[in-house]
């Protein structure tokens, strides 16, 4: 399978903190042969997001940031069905750039895995067709 990756360089990170980075805060994001740095938010997002391409067995091209020469860098990946990513914590002694945006946008993605919010003091249709007594197990035909 072929790797697409495309890269646009973007403003510049900010002064190192003298070796007080955090330890997860950063990761490293193995992609084909390539290693990408990223906030551990983006990694999470993106591996999140190509597990719910591959539940529908599609692939896109998504739009990561990440860090490279001190600079933040967007690149393009294709993800999806068979996309074998790997996500390792690193140290990072610079300050953490702020991904939020990206983020939020990779989430807000229709093929995010999502969660559906119930109401639990709501009667939940239980497929049966008639009422089932819970105490003992009993079916109410009356």
């Amino acid at each position: 399978m072929m790797q697409y990756i495309a890269l646009r360089r973007h403003a510049t990170l900010g002064a190192d903190r003298g070796g007080r980075g955090s330890v997860a805060a950063m990761r490293t994001l193995v992609y084909g042969n390539h290693s990408l740095v990223t906030s551990d938010d983006v990694s999470h997002t993106l591996l999140q997001l190509t597990a719910g391409f591959a539940t529908q067995s599609v692939c896109e091209v998504v739009t990561i940031p990440t860090v490279a020469d001190a600079s933040v860098v967007d690149v393009d990946v294709v993800v999806g069905l068979g996309t074998h990513l790997i996500s390792t914590p690193l140290a990072w002694p610079q300050e953490d750039p702020d991904f939020s945006a990206a983020v939020a946008t990779l989430q807000l993605h229709p093929s995010y895995p999502r969660v559906a919010v119930t109401d639990p003091f709501e009667p939940q249709d239980d497929g049966l067709p008639w009422p089932v007594d819970d105490e003992f197990g009993s079916i109410d035909r009356f």
